[in-house]
């Protein structure tokens, strides 16, 4: 991957406000592999790089679109 300068952190209030599950389901979703893991930017601080988030919504599109057109 390379490297973008303009990719932001998302910490866990921008992460919820962007993402319509709540925080444990994401956690579950990090442990289970179905969700990107978050980056240790400090002693007690995670964040996730946004192009990393808007990639996993992407994939989250493309395979809804994939499923409904199964169905049609």
């Amino acid at each position: 991957m390379t490297s973008n300068h303009t990719d932001r952190w998302l910490l866990k209030p921008d992460l919820k406000a962007r993402i319509p599950l709540s925080l444990s389901s994401i956690e579950r979703g990090v442990r289970e592999g179905w969700f990107p893991a978050p980056v240790k930017i400090g002693p007690r601080r995670i964040a996730w790089r946004e192009s990393t988030i808007a990639a996993w919504e992407e994939s989250r599109v493309t395979s809804t679109t994939d499923v409904k057109s199964v169905a049609a």
